[in-house]
C-alpha cells in the first residue's frame, strides 16, 4: 500500500477491516523507516474507538483530534475534556483563595 492508495469497502464492517489492516501496514512504516507526525481524528465512533483512543493516546503517545457535537464517544470524550478543564479551575482559584 503506497500513499496513493485508496480503500472502497462494500459496507461499514469491510471499512473497519481496510482502516485496521491500512493503519497496522502505516504504523509498522511509520515506526520502522521514517518519523512521519501522526495524529488521530475520531468522529462520532462507538466502544471500539474508546480503545482506538486508548491504544493511540496511552499506549502510544499519539495525539487525538475530536470533533465534538458529532456524537457518541466523540462528545462523550469532549464532555470529559470540559468537566475536567472545569475541575482544574476550581482547584486553582481554592488554591489562590487559600493563599
Amino acid at each position: 500500500i503506497s500513499e496513493t492508495s485508496f480503500l472502497q469497502p462494500e459496507n461499514s464492517r469491510s471499512y473497519k477491516k481496510c482502516f485496521l489492516l491500512l493503519a497496522n501496514n502505516y504504523s509498522f512504516l511509520i515506526f520502522n523507516i521514517d518519523p512521519v507526525p501522526v495524529v488521530l481524528l475520531v468522529v462520532e465512533g462507538g466502544p471500539n474507538t474508546v480503545r482506538t483512543v486508548h491504544e493511540a493516546v496511552v499506549e502510544n503517545n499519539i495525539p487525538a483530534v475530536f470533533l465534538e457535537g458529532t456524537g457518541r464517544c466523540c462528545d462523550l470524550f469532549a464532555k470529559a475534556f470540559h468537566l475536567y478543564n472545569e475541575y482544574r479551575r476550581n482547584i486553582e482559584s481554592d488554591d489562590e483563595t487559600s493563599i
